[in-house]
């Protein structure tokens, strides 16, 4: 008859809200592990800022191709000025 039907599906529960902060948490234990392996001070806190009581705003990654564009831009910026002073 030609109309498809289609139906959604969950095999998993990665949509479910409570997922990344389980992620977060067990990213951040095995990463503590091999800090402290290491001797390394500095451990890893799956909170969110919010939750630390932290009132900074989170970064937002830049991939590789968006920081090298950045640094060309502030070279370039760089030579404009050099070659006015």
């Amino acid at each position: 008859s030609g109309n498809y039907k289609s139906r959604k599906v969950n095999l998993n529960d990665w949509n479910e809200p409570d997922k990344a902060k389980e992620w977060r948490e067990n990213f951040s234990k095995k990463a503590n592990e091999y800090l402290a392996k290491n001797n390394i001070q500095k451990r890893i806190d799956p909170r969110t800022f919010e939750e630390q009581g932290r009132e900074e705003l989170p970064q937002i990654h830049l991939g590789t191709s968006s920081y090298q564009m950045e640094k060309k831009v502030y070279r370039q910026k760089e030579e404009i000025i050099t070659e006015k002073s």
